[in-house]
């Protein structure tokens, strides 16, 4: 059964509980990079005392070279400390190119990424690659999945979006590669895509068997409104309904 979840602050997941969401999805703020390990345990008490995880944690720029959040922690303490608060994945952005060649900014992010998986690997946790633009590495989803491939670890995989794939089996082509997917907010809630395409696309990637996570690209303040009524209608359409 695929699991909801929606982007949010820490502040907000007790909000997200409420209102029947299985996840949460946050910023690396979760980790509190800026503080010692002793702040840290305390920080953590707070946040293991909510009523749901944060499962999914944003590291965009944990591989350089993109706009995404820094993160000053070691790879080592970066894992620890996502696994300590009940993070299952952190998810990176493909890094921009560069100044170097295409081919070598490839090598070079294949080996990052494989470095990464071994760290993950050892808290039990997972790394989605999520594709960027033009100038990054991986502009799709196939090629992120390819980046994965050669990082040659198990505990890589992609981060793939249902509003920019054009086609949701080649989501469920990777299989367990996919390590998390963002759903855009329909129409009808505020968001920007068609309703009934989003809801549908939804309900064919539960078809064709995936049963992840699966988040809402909406920050939690934008939906908290509407929240209850649009989980009802999300289950439905994983449920077959519509």
């Amino acid at each position: 059964m695929i699991r909801l979840g929606c982007l949010c602050n820490v502040e907000e997941m007790s909000a997200l509980a409420e209102a029947g969401y299985d996840f949460a999805e946050t910023d690396a703020g979760v980790l509190y990079p800026r503080l010692d390990d002793e702040g840290f345990r305390q920080a953590r008490r707070a946040v293991l005392a909510e009523p749901l995880y944060a499962e999914v944690v944003r590291a965009s720029g944990l591989l350089g070279g993109t706009d995404g959040d820094e993160v000053e922690l070691s790879y080592r303490d970066l894992f620890r400390r996502a696994a300590l608060v009940g993070a299952k994945v952190l998810v990176v952005q493909a890094p921009t190119i560069g100044r170097v060649e295409h081919a070598e900014a490839w090598r070079e992010a294949a080996e990052a990424l494989g470095g990464l998986g071994e760290q993950a690997a050892r808290v039990g946790l997972g790394v989605a690659l999520a594709p960027g633009g033009s100038r990054n590495v991986a502009e799709t989803l196939e090629e992120a999945w390819v980046l994965a491939e050669e990082a040659g670890h198990p505990a890589i995989g992609v981060a793939a979006d249902l509003g920019v794939v054009g086609e949701v089996a080649d989501i469920a082509a990777a299989g367990p590669a996919v390590k998390h997917v963002w759903l855009p907010l329909p129409r009808r809630y505020g968001g920007t895509v068609e309703t009934t395409a989003c809801l549908e696309a939804l309900g064919e990637l539960a078809e064709l068997g995936y049963d992840g996570r699966v988040a809402l690209a909406a920050e939690w303040a934008a939906i908290g409104d509407v929240a209850g009524e649009l989980l009802d209608e999300l289950r439905a359409y994983c449920q077959g309904g519509s």
